[in-house]
């Protein structure tokens, strides 16, 4: 459950919601600069699960024993490519605290619907469906709004560059004469051996 839902934050758009499989946790480096393997990455997927899930812990690190010990490949692959993801995490941490706060909110409203759609599936009766139902579209909501602020600073950091852009693509139409005196004159320079 935790290796898709962590791409709530760093994923591209469209990874939400494609399983269990789509996501993963890569492998870091030693100090020597070699490679660790998936048991080095998972004890480091195990400690982030434990200081950000605490409720959760328990579950979400069974769900990894059992991928480790029936799909061994499976597992390593989904550690080291978690890896990855847990150091961008970690890195959020130091220089974004908010954007850090942000996505870990965002992960736990994604296992929170995760655990609710569990129980829908197994509730008995037609008044548990609806109580559930209606806790998931809660949670359904506040997810979507967490999507929608991460899209709308996206959307803002573009307009900035577009802006930026306009503005010196605009000083260089207004310099084009001086811009191309100044490569002609190189131009001139380097072939007449007068060039530094």
């Amino acid at each position: 459950m935790l290796l898709s839902i962590v791409s709530v934050c760093i994923a591209q758009p469209g990874e939400f919601h494609q399983g269990r499989d789509e996501a993963g946790f890569a492998r870091g480096k030693h100090q020597e600069g070699h490679s660790r393997g998936p048991e080095a990455g998972g004890k480091e997927l195990e400690s982030f699960i434990r200081e950000n899930f605490p409720d959760d812990a328990d579950e979400l690190i069974s769900w990894l024993e059992i991928l480790r010990d029936h799909k061994p490949m499976e597992y390593g692959m989904k550690v080291r490519e978690l890896g990855k993801k847990l150091r961008v995490l970690n890195m959020l941490k130091d220089k974004a605290p908010d954007k850090y706060e942000t996505c870990i909110k965002a992960i736990k409203l994604e296992i929170r619907s995760s655990k609710l759609g569990k129980e829908y599936g197994e509730a008995e009766t037609e008044k548990e469906k609806t109580k559930i139902k209606n806790k998931l579209q809660k949670v359904l909501n506040e997810i979507f709004e967490t999507k929608q602020a991460e899209n709308e600073d996206r959307i803002e950091k573009v307009e900035e560059k577009l802006s930026d852009l306009k503005e010196r693509h605009s000083a260089r139409r207004e310099n084009k004469e001086q811009i191309v005196n100044a490569r002609l004159e190189q131009i001139i320079a380097s072939v007449s051996g007068l060039a530094w």
